[in-house]
């Protein structure tokens, strides 16, 4: 479950990214092109991304997904062939798709570190704006 919570965990705070992209284009904290900040937080998990979609530097901190399949208990581990099997898309109900179990590793490594990237940019803004840390 380490990717899954961290999946999770990374599209909640994700959210401060869409908030620093707003104020990067000229409009308010909680303003988008297109949504409020209450239509932005009830955005399927994979759609929190799209409202800084065009901002080259904070989708680098999004890297592509495997999303939460594992929360939904579609990822099946073969043994023999050291791959992991699961099902994209929303609910895991996309189509069968099939990873070394290293590369799984890799990704769980990866979307820790872009959680801790994030969490970086948080601290220096905080520092910057001289304002209590978010933790």
């Amino acid at each position: 479950m380490f990717y899954a919570n961290s999946y999770e965990h990374f599209t909640h705070i994700i959210e401060y990214l869409a908030m620093l992209n707003n104020m990067l284009v000229g409009r308010r904290y909680d303003t988008f092109q297109r949504l409020t900040i209450d239509q932005y937080r009830k955005l399927d998990r994979s759609a929190r991304f799209r409202p800084f979609a065009d901002n080259i530097a904070f989708m680098a901190i999004c890297e592509a997904q495997i999303r939460n399949t594992s929360h939904h208990g579609s990822l099946v581990f073969n043994q023999a062939g050291q791959t992991i099997s699961y099902r994209s898309g929303k609910g895991g109900t996309g189509p069968e798709q099939s990873i070394s179990y290293a590369d799984y590793l890799v990704r769980c490594v990866r979307i820790f570190l872009q959680t801790m990237t994030l969490l970086r940019i948080e601290l220096m803004v905080a520092t910057w704006l001289e304002v209590r840390y978010p933790i």
